[in-house]
């Protein structure tokens, strides 16, 4: 699967869900992850199913402008630009909860609800509770219910996470195609299928997994984290002249600082790939001004010619 390069050295904007990509098992955000997003030199858009209130605050403790998606896509907020964009229906989906409970089921949640008071354009159901009269009924209305693999959303079919980014990146004054997207779920898979590149992380599940360009092997927060350290490799590589094609990729950590000398210009090769732990780059530079060209290293070298164009690949040692 290849991902497209962003032209020039550019750090992207970035597009992160939170439940199941800055957390771990235990749902809690990972302490690495508030360093990573206050030094991300672009903005950052945190799009998550959680209400409104959760987003926003999460930006506030990492010390970053509040430039958020709630609730699936239902309302999103720009500080730079005070928007409060309501995108959902929250009366439709409370019509499907009263149906449902009056069919003698409940949310889940308790006495005093936490997870459905501020919400302002669907509503949550523990996943405790009975999906399919949960559905039956959504759809009678018109709606949909999305797994989130934390809760039933009950909410508007036409919304979604990203609809929602094509709202908050005008605003920013962006494109979508701009962002690199990180999630986990059903409903990151909208996110995907807009921004310019997207990666699932290793707990994602199987929607979110076929809509991404990459899937990283590490999961949770930890998935996340290989993410960045994968676009700052990217960044290096093209701030050294390289164009990058990624395929299949899989982070690898230590990468040695000699690979950067193989790879980066003045070295003049047509086509090179490094096979290191699994992780497979490709990068094209000019063609050679003769036939072949030969690399020397000490991991070694080949060399082939196909139909004019030379291929020169280093050896380099596996399983590190």
């Amino acid at each position: 699967m290849t991902v497209t390069p962003p032209v020039g050295d550019v750090t992207p904007p970035l597009a992160v869900d939170i439940d199941g990509t800055l957390t771990d098992e235990q749902s809690a955000v990972a302490p690495r992850v508030f360093d990573v997003l206050r030094e991300w030199d672009a903005e950052v858009v945190v799009a998550t199913g959680k209400a409104l209130p959760y987003p926003v605050a999460l930006c506030q403790f990492v010390g970053i402008p509040a430039s958020v998606i709630a609730e699936n896509g239902g309302v999103a907020y720009v500080d730079r630009t005070d928007d409060l964009l309501f995108l959902g229906d929250r009366a439709a989906s409370q019509a499907v909860v009263e149906e449902y409970r009056a069919a003698g089921h409940g949310l889940g949640w308790g006495t005093h609800d936490m997870v459905n008071r501020w919400r302002e354009t669907e509503v949550a159901v523990s996943r405790d509770s009975p999906l399919e009269p949960l559905e039956r009924i959504a759809a009678q209305h018109g709606l949909e219910v999305v797994d989130t693999g934390f809760a039933y959303h009950v909410k508007s079919a036409e919304v979604s996470k990203g609809q929602a980014l094509s709202n908050v990146a005008e605003r920013l004054g962006r494109e979508t195609e701009e962002f690199v997207a990180v999630g986990d779920s059903v409903n990151d898979a909208s996110t995907f299928e807009v921004a310019g590149r997207s990666f699932a992380v290793g707990n994602a599940d199987d929607v979110a997994r076929a809509a991404a360009d990459v899937v990283v092997e590490e999961r949770y927060a930890e998935g996340f984290l290989a993410v960045v350290e994968r676009e700052r490799f990217r960044r290096t590589l093209v701030r050294n002249g390289c164009s990058v094609d990624v395929r299949n990729y899989r982070y690898t950590k230590n990468l040695p600082r000699t690979l950067l000398s193989l790879l980066c210009p003045p070295i003049h090769v047509a086509q090179f790939s490094v096979h290191w732990s699994g992780f497979q780059l490709w990068v094209a530079s000019p063609q050679p001004k003769h036939g072949h060209s030969q690399l020397s290293s000490r991991y070694g070298t080949r060399r082939s010619s196909n139909h004019g164009n030379s291929e020169t690949r280093p050896d380099f040692p596996m399983g590190h």
